[in-house]
């Protein structure tokens, strides 16, 4: 179709533009499109904006310095856009990102979406640099959980490969010369002809994609659906960063309860029915904490009352788990160290030698379980406690924990009503994941405080980039058990130098 370009002033034809709704391909990203339409009309961001803004962005002045976002497609006038090229491009971009993101999307229990597009789409671009050549962008490309060209089984691109610059995923003049051109003038899109360029822009049809995966992420059954409905992605993670989410995501689908774990592919499950277990304790809070036993307050009084129990007993659990690991470490890459820790809790002198891997164990504790400080770890104090009206977490994964506790509670009505034993079982999995997480982090930096004198006043820095890959998973099905995987195990430091290192020198200095 040929589309008519008005101006700006007086609305009427000065010119007619070149376009075709056949150059738009199945799954082609709003960059990709516009892109093209750049190229085809030797246009700029800014005449983009002139003819498919909002009408407050076409009376703007000044656009040429201007961002525009391309998955919201806030301040874009969709009807224009429509108009303009020939498809409601607008609800093509929305279905497509619902059907690849599908049942990946979770919902608090304030209803609110518990992840946003951004842990799941790259801001910069990624591209399969082939199909640049050709002039075509994917909104697959964005995806974090693709990172191969579904057509071609290419290693996606991040960068310039001329300057290695990173182009913004968003509609601008600020970061390339020309369509598809890099501000250092390197040329994603090769024409073989500059005045036959739309030859190159045939369809990339869906039946066109060679990766298994992604076909079998595209078209789920009911069943696979369902299942990864129940999946918790950890949201504090970058995606990114793993190279096989996806694979790791399709692996979950062909899990079966008798599955073997292999070397990658680690899995816990609870008892099938550890939604229905309930302690003694438990059982007589539901019987005490009724109308019939508080005649004089009203439901939601009676509902704090007992949410206060079931708060004390998720924190006890939780630091159990904490205190469990622990006692892990110390049977295990601390077993040599034991030593070295009595002797910095009972004599924490300055100018002593320091075990690097007793540092790093009793500030750990110190910090992941609120200790008064760090004189006070095993057994030589007790965590303190803050008396609060929700949920109490370990401090430095309080909002990790919290998404993890939402999400766990968005279907349920009243959770102090639910069994504490499937709630502790999940929220302990995690925690202890995390928790050889924030021990690993601290002994990267136990020797650098050790060297300067220091005694750190919290966690050196609570990332998580050093942890595998994991997901948790919580089927509906009250029959069914909880499901933990991950993918590869967390490599503790083992090369520190202790200066104690024969048994004799431990106890000389104790």
């Amino acid at each position: 179709m040929v589309f008519r370009l008005l101006t700006e002033t007086d609305n009427e034809v000065t010119e007619k533009l070149c376009w075709n709704d056949q150059w738009i391909s199945p799954y082609e990203s709003a960059w990709g499109i516009f892109e093209k339409f750049k190229y085809a009309n030797n246009a700029n961001s800014r005449d983009i904006m002139s003819l498919f803004g909002d009408e407050k962005v076409r009376n703007q002045k000044n656009k040429s310095k201007s961002k525009y976002d391309l998955l919201n497609f806030m301040k874009f006038d969709l009807n224009l856009i429509r108009d303009g090229l020939g498809i409601d491009f607008y609800h093509k971009n929305k279905i497509e990102i619902a059907h690849m993101l599908g049942p990946l999307t979770k919902k608090s229990y304030k209803n609110e979406p518990i992840y946003d597009y951004s842990f799941f789409f790259r801001d910069t671009i990624a591209y399969c640099p082939t199909c640049m050549e050709n002039g075509f962008h994917s909104i697959f490309f964005q995806f974090k959980l693709i990172k191969k060209c579904p057509y071609h089984d290419i290693l996606l691109l991040k960068e310039c490969p001329a300057c290695f610059a990173k182009i913004p995923y968003e509609l601008s003049d600020l970061n390339t010369l020309e369509p598809f051109q890099c501000k250092c003038e390197y040329r994603f899109f090769k024409p073989q002809s500059k005045l036959l360029f739309s030859n190159e822009w045939v369809s990339s049809n869906l039946d066109r994609i060679t990766c298994n995966n992604v076909n079998k992420y595209l078209n789920l059954t009911t069943g696979d659906m369902l299942r990864l409905k129940d999946m918790y992605l950890f949201k504090e993670i970058e995606l990114d960063a793993y190279p096989n989410v996806l694979e790791n995501i399709i692996s979950i689908l062909d899990f079966k309860d008798s599955q073997v774990e292999d070397n990658a592919h680690f899995i816990v499950t609870s008892a099938p029915n550890v939604k229905k277990i309930r302690g003694e304790k438990e059982k007589y809070e539901i019987q005490k904490y009724t109308k019939v036993n508080f005649p004089g307050i009203n439901e939601e009084a009676i509902r704090k009352l007992r949410f206060h129990e079931f708060q004390k007993e998720i924190y006890q659990s939780y630091t159990a788990t904490i205190t469990g690991v622990a006692g892990q470490l110390r049977k295990t890459l601390l077993s040599k160290h034991r030593t070295c820790i009595n002797r910095l809790i009972k004599n924490p002198n300055d100018k002593m030698q320091i075990c690097p891997y007793a540092f790093a164990y009793v500030f750990w504790r110190e910090y992941s379980q609120n200790f008064s400080n760090h004189t006070s770890v095993d057994n030589y104090g007790s965590p303190k406690r803050l008396v609060k009206n929700h949920i109490e977490f370990p401090q430095f994964d309080v909002e990790v924990m919290q998404n993890l506790y939402e999400f766990l509670g968005s279907d349920i009505e009243d959770i102090t009503l639910e069994s504490r034993a499937a709630l502790k079982w999940f929220l302990n999995r995690v925690i202890s994941h995390l928790s050889i997480n924030h021990f690993n982090n601290m002994l990267s930096a136990s020797q650098s405080y050790i060297d300067r004198r220091k005694f750190p006043s919290t966690l050196p820095y609570t990332k998580y980039d050093k942890i595998p890959f994991f997901v948790a998973i919580r089927p509906k099905d009250r029959n069914k058990p909880l499901e933990f995987h991950w993918w590869g195990q967390q490599l503790i430091i083992s090369n520190l130098n202790c200066p104690f290192n024969t048994v004799k020198s431990k106890r000389a200095q104790s």
